[in-house]
């Protein structure tokens, strides 16, 4: 199932994904891409993760640190973990997304001594690049246990769970290589306030806003606005605004027949010099000439 957004509660867990908050299992074949704004946003969940970069490259932040996943690479990501996604081009990325109790039930002693260790250390997560013999194995183990989630033949769940168990004893045995991160009250606060000014620069793109406006949107001054940003997103309010017009501009232009001042006016831009100037240099090509090439593809 391809999902185009992620939904969140105010305190930035997820929220949209079925079996979120639950005891099942879910995988997921998706394109990053083709989510808002080309990324998964930021968000956590109670569940584990793991996603393979089946093709294409993902930028993956986790926390306040980034890294970049290539073809062929996965990600094991660990309950209440911040993070984010965010591919420029076509990123095919499987997922899968599990409890704790589908690996062993929480009065049990098989979790106590191999779950638990990952709830109550700082692990955040474990990239995996193909270049141990281990991670080898944990990615051949993550292609089968997806095969079999989309085959869905019979028994598929206890294959998957048979395969999840083994995958978790080869993380349990190099958990030294995990990444560590503090989960302190500070990022989970950032998250929060970012949350609250990305709703409202989505809501009030079209009309004239200043930092100001954005920064009274998560209740702190200018200068807070900036920090959060640049912490959360990698640039400031006013970049993440007019980045957002500029996608939200391109959608009326691929999917609409008004012209590019219609939409420049639409999408919160006075000067249709400007709003053509940035296109071209966030698109590689003005509104004008993104609409004839459309149009003679058609």
């Amino acid at each position: 199932m391809q999902l185009t957004d992620v939904v969140t509660d105010d305190a930035m867990m997820e929220r949209n994904r079925p079996g979120a908050g639950n005891s099942r299992i879910d995988y997921y074949y998706e394109d990053i891409y083709k989510y808002r704004d080309h990324e998964i946003g930021w968000h956590w969940h109670r569940e584990f993760e793991f996603m393979l970069i089946e093709r294409g490259k993902a930028q993956i932040r986790i926390g306040e640190e980034e890294y970049i996943l290539q073809e062929g690479e996965a990600v094991f990501i660990n309950s209440g973990v911040m993070h984010s996604f965010r591919a420029c081009a076509s990123c095919i990325a499987p997922n899968i997304v599990f409890p704790a109790e589908f690996i062993a039930q929480e009065s049990g002693v098989v979790y106590q001594k191999y779950v638990l260790p990952f709830l109550e250390n700082p692990y955040s997560c474990m990239l995996i690049r193909g270049e141990r013999e281990y991670e080898r194995e944990l990615s051949g183990q993550l292609r089968e246990i997806f095969r079999i989630c989309r085959d869905r033949a019979d028994a598929w769940e206890i294959l998957v769970q048979s395969g999840l168990c083994r995958l978790w004893g080869i993380l349990f045995l190099n958990r030294g290589d995990m990444v560590c991160t503090a989960r302190g009250t500070a990022n989970m606060l950032t998250e929060t306030r970012l949350k609250k000014m990305t709703v409202f620069i989505r809501e009030h793109f079209m009309d004239r806003i200043s930092l100001g406006d954005i920064a009274e949107a998560g209740n702190i001054g200018k200068n807070e606005a900036i920090r959060c940003f640049r912490a959360g997103r990698g640039m400031t309010p006013i970049e993440y605004l007019r980045k957002y017009r500029l996608s939200q501009a391109e959608k009326l232009l691929l999917e609409t027949d008004s012209s590019f001042t219609e939409i420049a006016s639409l999408t919160g831009f006075d000067d249709p010099g400007y709003f053509s100037r940035l296109f071209k240099k966030e698109f590689g090509e003005s509104p004008r000439a993104m609409k004839k090439r459309v149009k003679n593809f058609k």
